[in-house]
């Protein structure tokens, strides 16, 4: 069963063809370019015909070549997922390794937080009477 836009199609496709020939019946003009192009075609057909060999081997070639790129396409491609795939096994390598670091980070901080030693304030002041005499910015000036 064709689906609808299938008979749309079909239906244009018919109607395009009726409608072309019916213009070519008509115009004079129109029958002589469809008589050439059809000579033309029949040209073109019978020098395919008598050059067949040499046609058929400039197929064959061109597919042999489009083959070998698809291969060496192929073989890239290849050698880019197995690239890929070793990147990632790297990552995870250094993701590993990162954790481990920080595991080791946060050990050592919590460690170094349990056995800090804290200064008493009476011991970090230094009273004022302590500090060297020396002459006022002021006095300075004034001389």
């Amino acid at each position: 069963m064709m689906s609808k836009s299938s008979k749309i199609i079909a239906g244009t496709t018919i109607a395009g063809l009726v409608a072309g020939a019916v213009t070519i019946a008509a115009s004079p003009q129109a029958r002589r370019t469809a008589s050439n192009s059809t000579a033309q075609v029949k040209q073109f057909v019978t020098y395919v015909q008598e050059n067949r060999e040499e046609f058929v081997e400039q197929l064959r070639n061109s597919g042999e070549e489009i083959s070998r790129v698809v291969d060496r396409a192929s073989e890239d491609v290849k050698q880019l997922r197995e690239t890929s795939q070793n990147i990632m096994s790297h990552f995870e390598e250094v993701k590993k390794v990162l954790g481990n670091v920080n595991s080791e980070w946060k050990g050592m901080l919590e460690e170094v937080s349990r056995n800090q030693k804290h200064l008493d304030q009476s011991q970090a002041e230094v009273p004022i009477e302590h500090l060297p005499e020396g002459e006022r910015e002021s006095e300075k000036l004034d001389k």
